[in-house]
């Protein structure tokens, strides 16, 4: 896999007292293109993404699979010349595309947002990308601080889906999408768009408003059988953690459905989940759904001796499930505090691997609540 960074080519002919035209620098990327099958490209702002996007227009590249993008200060007047050579055809053989931390706004510009979502869905919509596989848009790194995706960009991905604009879709990541309307756009136009539906692995939906009404839509969808293939479900960072206890019970009635049976990963971090929605979720394990399921994290739930316990009973009594669960528990007993129960929201994750340590590390739990209670009553 290549991987260029513009800025670096950049720098190197400053350093050298060189000049580089920016036909120069598609030049460059040409020759880079013509040898891969997948690439990584770096780079900052506008002019270095349309310098990439018209070295695309150059031809087409029958053996590019694989195309990452990694960019700073994208606008949509960047994104055009990528959108141009989708339309034109030049990416049919494209089976990934990733553009990740695209959205630092700056001063002068408008950031991606709406415009730049709606231009790329209606790219991947003139129908040479009929051999994409995983579509992932969004800044992964780090928390968003402004809106990135609203209802317009929502409305034309969901047309893409509705119209089978991606029919061997597998892995769908969308990180930003800052209105619960526009969730439940895209929910609903990948459960109508059967195609697109029907093969997909890996929806994750991070850093997206979920509230009830958004709930409601992914619950109802994922007890489609269209969803039947789905291996990792991530819905971690809720935007305001508007989907807290009762949202979970809602999604608890798509994990009961025989079309979650493949579900392998579960990611609920931080999606303000409590005594309810954790019992919820253990009891979906007790009752032996979720048969596939490896892996289910629930950092920044808060955990109790009840729910601690339900979850050794969903691991007890089900030999089918190797579940790696995170729990989350004060780390010792002088972090609660020595005047007060302050230091009781400190808190680390740990996994739980087998039942003898879990066990082990109920026991510890116990003691310290012991403790704790003991500390009260000398403070009363």
């Amino acid at each position: 896999m290549a991987v260029l960074n513009i800025d670096d080519i950049l720098h190197s002919h400053r350093q050298q007292r060189q000049q580089i035209s920016w036909p120069d620098i598609e030049d460059v990327l040409c020759r880079t293109l013509a040898q891969e099958k997948s690439v990584t490209v770096r780079g900052t702002g506008d002019e270095q993404f349309a310098a990439l996007g018209r070295a695309l227009q150059f031809r087409q590249w029958g053996e590019l699979q694989t195309l990452r993008l990694h960019w700073k200060r994208l606008t949509v007047a960047g994104l055009v010349e990528l959108c141009s050579a989708i339309m034109y055809g030049n990416l049919q053989a494209l089976r990934v595309l990733v553009l990740t931390n695209s959205f630092q706004r700056t001063n002068n510009d408008f950031g991606f947002g709406d415009s730049g979502l709606f231009a790329l869905a209606q790219a991947l919509l003139a129908g040479y990308s009929l051999c994409l596989q995983v579509l992932q848009i969004g800044d992964f790194q780090k928390s968003l601080h402004d809106e990135i995706f609203g209802i317009e960009g929502a409305q034309a991905l969901a047309q893409l889906f509705l119209l089978a604009g991606l029919p061997k879709l597998e892995d769908l990541r969308l990180n930003g999408v800052q209105t619960e309307e526009g969730v439940v756009t895209i929910v609903t136009g990948l459960d109508r768009g059967i195609l697109c539906s029907s093969n997909l692995k890996r929806l994750r939906l991070e850093e997206c408003e979920i509230g009830l009404e958004g709930a409601l839509a992914i619950a109802n969808a994922l007890q489609d059988t269209n969803f039947s293939e789905l291996e990792t479900l991530n819905l971690q960072d809720n935007v305001g953690r508007a989907l807290g206890d009762d949202g979970i019970i809602i999604l608890s009635t798509a994990f009961r459905s025989r079309s979650m049976n493949k579900l392998q990963t579960l990611w609920l971090h931080n999606v303000s989940m409590g005594e309810l929605g954790l019992m919820e979720l253990a009891s979906v394990l007790q009752e032996k759904y979720l048969p596939s399921l490896r892996k289910l994290y629930v950092a920044g739930a808060r955990h109790t001796d009840a729910t601690t316990e339900a979850f050794e009973l969903a691991y007890r009594n089900n030999s089918s499930l190797i579940a790696r669960i995170f729990l989350r528990r004060p780390t010792n007993a002088t972090e609660l505090g020595d005047s007060d129960t302050e230091g009781a929201e400190e808190y680390e994750t740990e996994e739980m691997e087998d039942l003898k340590n879990f066990e082990a590390r109920l026991d510890k739990l116990r003691v310290i609540n012991e403790m704790q209670a003991k500390k009260m009553k000398r403070i009363m």
